[in-house]
C-alpha cells in the first residue's frame, strides 16, 4: 500500500507487501469472514487485483466475492469477503460500532485488546472515507 496517510501502515510480511495506491480502491466498508466480527475494510478496484500480492491472488474463492483491505490487521490485511458480507460503510458504522463495544457479538469473545485495534481499524477507515469524500466532490 503506498502513499495514503490513512493506510501509511508498512507491512512487515514480504509475502503481503503490494503496490496499491489510494486510487486502487473503490470504496471504505465493513466485511465480514468466518468467526470475526464486522471489521472495517477497502474494497479493492478490479484494475488493481493484479498488483495484490501473489499469496493473496493464490487464495481467491471460486465464487463470487470482493477483495478487500482490512484496516489495522497486519497478519492479514487483504481477503476475499462474499458480496453478501460487505455492507456500507457510514450506514452501519454506529451499529457495528456499537457491537464490538457493548460485546453484542454472538460466539466471539471481544477483549480489551481486540477492541483497541478495532479503534485504531475504525479511525484509519473513517480517515480513508473522508478521503474518499473529499475526492468525490
Amino acid at each position: 500500500l503506498s502513499s495514503s496517510s490513512a493506510a501509511s501502515d508498512v507491512y512487515k510480511r514480504q509475502d503481503l507487501v503490494s503496490s496499491l495506491s489510494f486510487d486502487d480502491f473503490e470504496e471504505v466498508c465493513w466485511a465480514k469472514v468466518g468467526g470475526y466480527p464486522w471489521w472495517p475494510a477497502a474494497s479493492i478496484h478490479k484494475d488493481a487485483l493484479r498488483r495484490l500480492p501473489k499469496a493473496v491472488l493464490d487464495q481467491k474463492p471460486n465464487f463470487k466475492c470482493v477483495a478487500v483491505y482490512y484496516f489495522n490487521d497486519h497478519n492479514t490485511p487483504y481477503g476475499w469477503v462474499p458480496l453478501s458480507k460487505i455492507k456500507p460503510f457510514l450506514v452501519n458504522k454506529a451499529k457495528f460500532e456499537s457491537e464490538i463495544r457493548n460485546k453484542r457479538i454472538k460466539g466471539i469473545k471481544t477483549s480489551a485488546k481486540m477492541i483497541e485495534k478495532f479503534d485504531k481499524a475504525l479511525e484509519e477507515a473513517t480517515s480513508f472515507f473522508n478521503s474518499f469524500e473529499a475526492r468525490s466532490g
